[in-house]
């Protein structure tokens, strides 16, 4: 009996998604060892390489200090720990491009946390964020998804705008 991959990304790493300054533009691989691809939002097609998407998740700042994160159960920033939901995992963090916080990506939800470990929101998901980055003004986050979606996320309040859906074939289907 053959083993068959589905036709969606296999976001594993924190490290597999990369974007562009505005996060207009993403990169990922379908599978560990496969060359990049992109999506660009204005040209509404898949590419070949990592195009302008050059940028993955920074956890940690100069005045923001984020460990214990990747795959655990007990993430902190400056060294408070951030309360999570009985066995919710975290998986994905990236720092504001200020410092003045952090959006930590787990098995359940988004949530934005400040320096000071405190919650300002969290967007409850239906399956779990395996990487995330953060546009460079930092008023957009994108997230990598266990199910193969890519998804835009507005800072301020947790807001879902957009998801990207893209199969192996290089079909897509971009929904808000």
């Amino acid at each position: 009996v053959k083993a068959v991959s589905p036709p969606t990304a296999r976001f594993l790493e924190a490290s597999t998604l990369q974007l562009n300054d505005d996060a207009s533009e993403v990169s990922w691989t379908f599978r560990r060892g496969e060359a990049p691809v992109h999506f660009r939002l204005a040209e509404r097609q898949i590419g070949e390489g990592r195009g302008t998407a050059q940028r993955g998740a920074d956890a940690s700042k100069a005045m923001l200090r984020v460990t214990d994160w990747e795959n655990r159960f007990d993430p902190k920033v400056n060294g408070v720990r951030i309360a999570l939901e009985s066995s919710e995992v975290s998986r994905a963090a990236v720092a504001l491009p200020d410092g003045s916080g952090l959006l930590l990506g787990s098995s359940r939800s988004l949530r934005y946390v400040d320096g000071a470990g405190r919650q300002r929101w969290v967007s409850p998901i239906s399956t779990e964020i395996r990487a995330i980055g953060i546009s460079t003004n930092g008023k957009l986050a994108v997230t990598a998804m266990l199910d193969g979606t890519i998804r835009w996320w507005r800072v301020t309040d947790g807001a879902l705008l957009m998801s990207l859906f893209a199969t192996t074939e290089r079909k897509w289907i971009v929904w808000t």
